[in-house]
């Protein structure tokens, strides 16, 4: 049926096309390695890029805790001031003292508001 030069020929032709099909094979993969080899430097850019603003971030919310505790003790302080002086101006019948004497009393509160204004400026810097 077939000649033996008829099947060296299609012996030929199939050990060519497994060969230029291997070429192509391995070619593709060495171009996917390439890709992936340059995707993979991206993206070890990107996460030193990200590792270093996760550690500012890990430090910023730290700072901002100890601000905020910082700021809660001075919170707690005032609200202690405060009570204190609410207590003391509950036990005082300031209607009366200031018709009795009223320049001691005016003059007080002008020094307390001068004091307070004062403090205002100073936290508002």
């Amino acid at each position: 049926m077939f000649s033996k030069l008829g099947i060296y020929a299609l012996g030929a032709v199939l050990i060519t096309s497994l060969v230029y099909g291997g070429y192509r094979y391995v070619g593709n993969l060495q171009e996917e390695n390439r890709v992936l080899a340059s995707t993979n430097a991206t993206l070890e850019a990107s996460n030193t890029s990200l590792t270093a603003t996760l550690e500012n971030t890990k430090f910023e919310i730290e700072r901002i805790a100890r601000e905020r505790d910082e700021l809660n003790g001075e919170l707690q302080k005032s609200r202690v001031k405060m009570q204190r002086m609410v207590k003391l101006f509950a036990d005082h019948d300031f209607a009366n003292l200031v018709d009795k004497k009223p320049g001691l009393i005016q003059n007080r509160i002008n020094k307390a508001t001068d004091h307070t204004f004062k403090e205002f400026e100073e936290v508002s810097k």
